[in-house]
């Protein structure tokens, strides 16, 4: 099992992400926020500080686009395993969601500094047995909530696109 406990006593600071681009490798990011996310990660490994960054483990990757000969946006996966370059934390974290319980298992990723300093990323991963379908971590995409907070339309999985997203948050009065 990892240790976990040089980052126990030393970190003040969470960063929390839902996307960071450690390496291309490991497809947690699809633009400018990932990218931007892992650069403050790579500057705080350089400089030492007393932080770790929390982002999602989306095993069909987060966002692979592609533009058909039509030019129209096409959403596919872009698969990696945590395994392959992460370390299992060996504990999982029980949530309440929608009356569910909905089980968290933490990955470790070490970023460490050309300078032999390290910083540690935690990936949240919900792709475990326990957890209901609709509960993994790479079905979960886009969801709508009008102004008063209630969810009017849940968009699951590659079931979506762009174009249909915009669609239906026009038909609520949003958006151009």
């Amino acid at each position: 099992m990892i240790n976990v406990t040089p980052y126990l006593g030393a970190t003040r600071i969470a960063y929390l992400s839902m996307e960071i681009g450690i390496r291309p490798e490991i497809h947690t990011y699809s633009g400018g926020l990932g990218i931007l996310a892992g650069d403050a990660a790579r500057s705080a490994a350089d400089l030492g500080l007393p932080i770790v960054f929390v982002t999602l483990a989306s095993r069909s990757g987060y966002l692979y686009q592609e533009i058909d000969s039509k030019g129209a946006q096409i959403d596919a996966s872009d698969p990696w395993n945590p395994s392959d370059y992460t370390q299992a934390v060996g504990v999982m974290v029980a949530v309440a969601i929608e009356g569910r319980t909905v089980w968290i298992r933490a990955w470790l990723y070490e970023l460490k500094s050309p300078l032999g300093r390290q910083v540690p990323i935690i990936l949240l991963d919900t792709n475990v047995a326990e957890n209901d379908p609709r509960d993994i971590t790479h079905n979960l995409r886009t969801i709508i909530i009008d102004a008063e907070g209630k969810l009017v339309k849940t968009y699951v999985g590659n079931e979506w696109t762009p174009q249909q997203v915009m669609q239906d948050l026009q038909g609520l009065g949003i958006g151009p």
